[in-house]
């Protein structure tokens, strides 16, 4: 994990604790802590791919014969997104 990662966590685990808290107080100790298992789940992954290396797939056809725009695609997360190149 990055040291943005990190920062990332902090803030978000910062800002949305005292919220948890306080709900915990008002309701059963079981539902404060499903809460923030749930909110630690959230705050990494937000935190952990910011895709270091992603991969510029050409476009081309699926096996229903649609065709398919380029895309990138980060290995490390396996997210894509629609692909755009910087015109040089």
């Amino acid at each position: 994990m990055q040291a943005a990662g990190f920062y990332a966590l902090n803030v978000i685990l910062g800002l949305l604790l005292p919220v948890v808290l306080a709900v915990e107080a008002a309701l059963p100790w079981w539902t404060g802590l499903i809460g923030g298992l749930a909110l630690l789940g959230v705050a990494f992954q937000i935190a952990t791919c910011r895709h270091p290396n992603p991969t510029l797939r050409p476009a081309g056809f699926d096996r229903q014969g649609r065709r398919h725009p380029p895309h990138w695609h980060c290995e490390d997360c396996g997210r894509t997104w629609r692909g755009t190149r910087p015109r040089s």
